[in-house]
């Protein structure tokens, strides 16, 4: 039997949360993706930003402590990390953590820096849980029956960040991608690490996508790492997605503007047979 998997959207915002009245819908948190299948025991989380809160709540309340939980960080960008230290299954000394990150940074040095003063009161000694740091490469994160697969994508000048590929481990099944934080290239240029990603992901079910910028924002942002909302339907487009989830939304931009966001999509998108939605916290996708 195939593996159904879930995505839930525990924080849809990019750069800093965006709390208040007018971004109720889409909600305020920043990044954190949770990974749910009837293939997993484990709970798979991607990103830590401060929707991973809420989560640690829920998993704290329902989850058994023997349970492990595994963190997959696409980068170290302040909106990926800054829920780590207020993840509570952190402080509980019978949970296991692993968390899984880019090899060209140390986790547990940074992570141990961003819960220290004068940042943090405390201290990565008060986080009592066994909390293991594994790298990854260019090969796929196996969890018992699901596969996450990394690729480098284009963001910001001092590094890149990942998109990761969710499928069943056994190669059948549904295929859903998350590529927040992309730097949208307007030379024409061809990027060979973006390439594969392009590649590997043709004709998946659901491509999960930063949505950061409209397209006349986007003129005068050309730099800071993200995507024009015509970038983002012209790579699913090229990927033949059969669904594209907008996400990673500009903390400046409320309901109404993320509402005008999806109907610049669609517009653009015009008789393609590619659905299009968005994300919003407290929801999710689910792939048969």
């Amino acid at each position: 039997m195939t593996a159904k998997i879930e995505v839930l959207f525990w924080g849809c915002r990019g750069s800093v949360p965006a709390s208040n009245a007018n971004n109720l819908r889409y909600g305020a948190n920043t990044t954190c993706f949770e990974i749910r299948s009837d293939a997993l025991k484990s709970r798979v989380i991607i990103d830590a930003g401060t929707g991973i809160n809420p989560l640690g709540q829920e998993i704290q309340k329902n989850d058994a402590s023997e349970l492990p939980i595994h963190i997959i960080y696409s980068h170290s960008h302040w909106d990926h990390i800054q829920g780590f230290p207020f993840f509570t299954p952190i402080y509980d000394p019978k949970r296991t953590i692993i968390v899984h990150h880019p090899p060209e940074q140390d986790y547990r040095d940074l992570l141990s820096k961003q819960m220290s003063p004068p940042f943090f009161p405390g201290t990565m000694d008060t986080a009592k849980a066994n909390i293991q740091y594994k790298p990854y490469g260019e090969a796929p994160i196996v969890i018992e029956g699901i596969s996450v697969a990394p690729y480098a994508l284009r963001h910001s000048y001092d590094q890149r960040s990942r998109a990761f590929l969710v499928s069943p481990a056994t190669g059948d099944g549904p295929r859903v991608a998350l590529a927040s934080d992309r730097q949208e290239i307007r030379d024409g240029s061809k990027d060979p690490i973006e390439e594969r990603f392009n590649h590997d992901i043709h004709g998946l079910d659901v491509l999960i996508h930063d949505a950061f910028f409209t397209n006349e924002d986007f003129e005068t942002h050309q730099e800071w790492g993200h995507s024009s909302i015509r970038f983002v339907v012209e790579q699913a487009h090229q990927v033949e997605a059969k669904t594209l989830c907008l996400h990673h939304y500009n903390p400046e931009y409320d309901d109404s503007e993320v509402d005008a966001l999806i109907e610049e999509a669609r517009k653009i998108n015009g008789d393609h047979p590619m659905k299009i939605t968005a994300a919003a916290e407290g929801e999710s996708i689910t792939l048969p």
